[in-house]
């Protein structure tokens, strides 16, 4: 980690961010997210920008701040988000996705020429930044930030590596079996005790290798709180939630937890987020594991993502829940990859999804599609906010694409090939909620099946129907 002093803020298009300052007076930014009280890296776009708005337009503010001897201190791994990934901010870094060598001066890339003229000065101190970061960072995804010297550090864990780094042992370590005592020392009912150990017993026999230490860290006081259909409303829950800070799973008091049925299947769910998120102290760190890395446009993907993990171990459809469109459509992409499955999403994060799913089509669609999920989302829960569904082609093309090229071939009829088409339509619909079912525009599957078929030389007739 390198140490800074905590100079200035300043805002920047609508944001508040932190300027910061080492002791050889090189720049970093974090963005001062205050609606969720906590810091972030930013973009290697938005660092280009504020250095020409730091280094440059405010000089002379920039060195009155750094002349006073009274900044607060912080430690941190300078990092900036690249695409889909975190990467330690490094002079290699900038040469490769930010500045570039013409004749032997470092000049912005060709998206920042036209607005970013820098003078000597900050050409100078930008070819120079952070060349003595070891490379060994590059392998770190923790961030950790001090900002008042005292116990407020955080920390974001997102996968094995990073827990492997903060817990000092190994996924190796923890078995099962520890889990399944575990659950029986746990202050809960005997009912919630069956249920629980069914999951484990479950998920062993399906992912053997799934890292369980962050499961095994929210064991040792997880708990479960029941309580009236309107208590939950008051706290903003329609069914069942699990709150990783007080490490608790509130249920609606009535519920009847019978397989099969829809409050089974909410308990599950929520038995199932202690697995891949949790928060917790060491020290004086607070340690936050994620999947989605902090990033609210993945919230819905991490939360369809746990959908799959949970019913899927209890061979359970999903029924009339939110994420219920979402899950489908990753369970099907996940099924049509050979590079990534669900003990993946426990042992990895959301940046290594995206680029397997890149991996896997030949392209770099990964983030847009997700992105399409949460859009669809919030057309769905949001009344303020409403999408034609040709916004959504792009997304049920991707699918589609996915699950024709391993379930389609020119050896088949064209009824064959319409049953299929059919049968990812069943599949993505079945059991969402009304509103999204309305909506949704199954004909455009019709067109893009004689698309598909036309691209990949494979002889299809729309006219022929399955009878």
């Amino acid at each position: 980690m390198i140490e800074y002093r905590i100079i200035n803020y300043v805002m920047h298009k609508g944001k508040e961010y932190i300027i910061l300052c080492d002791e050889k007076n090189r720049y970093f930014f974090l963005e001062n997210d205050k609606l969720h009280n906590c810091k972030r890296y930013i973009t290697l776009q938005e660092f280009f920008e504020l250095a020409k708005n730091v280094c440059v337009v405010k000089r002379d503010l920039m060195q009155f701040a750094l002349e006073e001897k009274k900044q607060k201190k912080t430690k941190i791994i300078p990092k900036v988000i690249v695409g889909s990934l975190v990467l330690p901010l490094t002079l290699t870094i900038l040469q490769n996705f930010g500045i570039k060598n013409q004749n032997n001066e470092y000049s912005y890339g060709v998206s920042y020429v036209q607005e970013s003229e820098l003078d000597s000065e900050t050409q100078a101190r930008l070819n120079k930044f952070y060349e003595d970061v070891q490379s060994d960072m590059e392998f770190l995804k923790e961030i950790s930030v001090d900002n008042d010297g005292q116990d407020d550090i955080v920390d974001f864990v997102y996968d094995s590596h990073g827990l492997d780094q903060v817990l000092g042992n190994k996924k190796e370590d923890v078995t099962y079996d520890n889990i399944r005592s575990l659950i029986e020392q746990l202050d809960m009912s005997s009912e919630y005790k069956d249920i629980y150990i069914t999951l484990a017993n479950n998920l062993e026999s399906q992912y053997p290798n799934m890292d369980l230490r962050i499961w095994e860290k929210n064991l040792s006081t997880l708990k479960v709180e029941e309580m009236s259909d309107e208590a939950l409303k008051g706290m903003g829950v329609e069914y069942g939630a699990y709150d990783r800070r007080s490490n608790t799973i509130y249920i609606q008091d009535d519920y009847e937890f019978v397989p099969g049925t829809f409050e089974y299947q909410i308990l599950v769910h929520e038995f199932t987020h202690p697995i891949r998120t949790a928060l917790f102290m060491i020290g004086d760190v607070e340690y936050i594991c994620e999947f989605c890395g902090g990033y609210d446009n993945y919230v819905v993907v991490d939360e369809a993502m746990n959908s799959i993990l949970s019913l899927r171990s209890y061979d359970q459809e999903e029924i009339q829940i939110a994420y219920c469109f979402q899950s489908h459509m990753l369970e099907i992409m996940i099924e049509c990859m050979d590079n990534y499955t669900m003990e993946d999403y426990v042992n990895e994060d959301i940046a290594y999804f995206i680029n397997k799913l890149n991996e896997a089509n030949g392209n770099d669609e990964a983030i847009r599609m997700l992105n399409l999920m949460q859009m669809n989302r919030d057309d769905y829960k949001r009344d303020d906010i409403y999408f034609e569904q040709d916004q959504f082609y792009d997304l049920y093309d991707y699918v589609a694409k996915m699950y024709y090229r391993k379930n389609i071939n020119n050896n088949m009829t064209s009824e064959e090939i319409t049953a299929v088409k059919d049968a990812l339509v069943t599949r993505i619909i079945t059991d969402v909620p009304e509103e999204t079912a309305k909506e949704f525009d199954s004909a455009h599957f019709d067109d893009y099946l004689v698309e598909y078929c036309n691209e990949n030389g494979i002889n299809y007739s729309p006219s022929t129907k399955v009878k």
